[in-house]
């Protein structure tokens, strides 16, 4: 299964990071990639120019969504 963290603010991302560490833990099984915005650059997350194009693009790829603001 393909879990999904979207984020737009850099708290936002880092709470993000953190948890797909902690989630990791329970759901071995799962793939779970973080989305936050390049302008911020945080490390280990898929870093992306345009929040609203990437989310279009790639909705369908996930089994499950996660925002976090």
């Amino acid at each position: 299964m393909k879990l999904a963290f979207w984020t737009v603010t850099k708290g936002a991302g880092n709470i993000a990071r953190e948890y797909k560490e902690k989630l990791k833990e329970h759901l071995k099984d799962y793939e779970i990639d973080v989305f936050t915005l390049k302008k911020y650059d945080i490390e280990n997350t898929s870093q992306i120019d345009d929040f609203t194009n990437n989310i279009n693009e790639k909705f369908s790829q996930y089994d499950g969504h996660i925002f976090i603001k």
